[in-house]
């Protein structure tokens, strides 16, 4: 994927820029708030789908310190595509899945701070956790003519829609002033009894931050 090859390259520059960019003062980023925008794309499988790439956009806002911060955003992908499950008679069942949405909540690690003249560069590296919500979600066929087993799919339908799932976050930042550039890379397990369930899925972001002022009171 390409954005992730561009991540990748981007963070072994890091480590080749000299270390004596660590003395170099904290500006515009400590006790700050930053909000941002982004887009990139997902990759996910299904019961019937393997490695699908789709698009995907959403906003977001950072909390720093030091060297640390609290991460959230809100992203939509848009696709359509299909998965299934199987009922209590062992019946395979397809279904049709609409977009995902997706609430983000992450503590963020930015360890080091290296000064390339023309910006600040920060590696960083998040864990916290996804809710997961499916827009909708139709059985493709005709429904189950049994009553009880009506009631069983429907169920079904709505329950493996939405899903909280453990995430990790990998990224870098390229700041100027209050501006900031990223791109990063977010990997979310499979979970069991969620219509993305073949194997993990993966986001791979790029965006703008800007830093809205100190996250901090100041006295005269």
């Amino acid at each position: 994927m390409a954005i992730a090859r561009w991540i990748a390259s981007a963070l072994a520059l890091v480590v080749m820029i000299p270390a004596t960019g660590l003395a170099q003062p904290n500006v515009n980023f400590k006790d700050s708030w930053f909000w941002g925008v982004k887009g990139g794309v997902i990759s996910f499988s299904t019961a019937t789908v393997d490695g699908r790439v789709e698009p995907v956009v959403g906003g977001e806002w950072l909390l720093t310190r030091t060297q640390g911060g609290l991460y959230v955003s809100y992203d939509q992908s848009m696709f359509d595509a299909t998965s299934a499950f199987e009922d209590t008679t062992g019946q395979s069942r397809t279904v049709t899945i609409r977009d995902l949405r997706r609430l983000t909540v992450a503590a963020m690690a930015f360890p080091l701070f290296f000064d390339a003249g023309f910006a600040s560069i920060r590696p960083y590296a998040g864990a916290g956790f996804a809710l997961n919500f499916i827009r909708s979600a139709a059985l493709t066929g005709a429904p189950p003519t049994d009553t009880i087993l009506e009631k069983d799919v429907n169920n079904r339908l709505e329950e493996e829609r939405d899903r909280a799932a453990p995430v990790l976050i990998l990224g870098l930042q390229f700041q100027f002033g209050r501006l900031a550039i990223f791109g990063q890379g977010t990997a979310m397990p499979a979970e069991a009894k969620f219509f993305l369930n073949g194997r993990p899925t993966v986001f791979a972001e790029a965006g703008i931050r800007f830093n809205a002022g100190s996250s901090k009171s100041r006295r005269d």
